[in-house]
């Protein structure tokens, strides 16, 4: 936990995270509301809503990934991949439209059921959208935060849409607050499980840069030996700068 928070308050800009929780609680307000239509709606008009809501909800996370991803400070160079960032969107709202519909469904605790199917949304928009994430760096992962992220994802949108599908006067300010807090736990667990070296060829290798190499050479020959692979390297030969050519 100790690690998440340093994340947070050390390696992000605090003005853009606060603009990031805006959009998402604001984007969380939108889905609420669209959720209640989709319970509503009977026929054709229905499957209109839980698109329009697969829609919101899918680009409100989005907004909120990409927003804080600018907060997040590393010294590395970064450049984004356009065409996987366009599809993390489109799997946000494709995974996220089934889920809605799913949680407005009888009985109540489908609600849970369609609330995990949304975290899962979120997991992979987060996910995919940092295999879009290009830097001049060795990106390590550390999978016990991995693996936490998703799971807090999925258990708060499950609780956030359990509450609105029970009888209660402030059901939806929970379910917005619990919503959010999916969204924010996703992202700043997710990047406490980031490990990043740097590449500084201008200096040379770092020790850490040298390390991760070393590692990541070793794991491919590991996997060779075990294949049956033959490492061999055709022999060459080379003519030194500046000796004479025989012709």
């Amino acid at each position: 936990m100790t690690r998440v928070a340093l994340c947070m308050t050390q390696q992000h800009d605090l003005r853009l995270v606060s603009l990031a929780v805006l959009i998402c609680l604001i984007g969380s307000v939108a889905s609420v509301q669209l959720f209640g239509r989709i319970k509503s709606a009977t026929g054709p008009s229905r499957l209109g809503w839980v698109i329009l809501a697969g829609v919101g909800t899918g680009t409100m996370v989005w907004s909120t990934h990409f927003v804080a991803m600018m907060a997040f400070r590393t010294q590395a160079r970064v450049v984004l991949d356009p065409f996987i960032t366009l599809i993390s969107l489109l799997v946000a709202i494709a995974v996220a439209a089934p889920g809605l519909a799913l949680a407005s469904r009888q009985p109540r605790w489908v609600g849970a059921a369609g609330g995990a199917l949304i975290g899962a949304a979120v997991s992979a928009m987060h996910y995919l959208g940092m295999v879009a994430y290009r830097l001049d760096g060795i990106i390590t992962w550390d999978w016990r935060y991995v693996t936490a992220s998703v799971v807090l994802s999925s258990l708060f949108e499950a609780a956030a849409f359990h509450v609105l599908t029970r009888p209660g006067r402030w059901r939806e300010l929970q379910a917005v607050s619990l919503l959010g807090l999916s969204v924010a736990l996703l992202h700043f667990t997710g990047m406490a499980a980031m490990n990043i070296t740097v590449l500084d060829f201008g200096g040379g290798l770092s020790d850490g840069a040298m390390a991760a190499l070393a590692r990541g050479a070793t794991c491919r020959r590991a996997r060779a030996a075990c294949g049956g692979s033959d490492w061999q390297t055709p022999a060459r030969t080379s003519v030194p700068i500046g000796a004479p050519s025989h012709g």
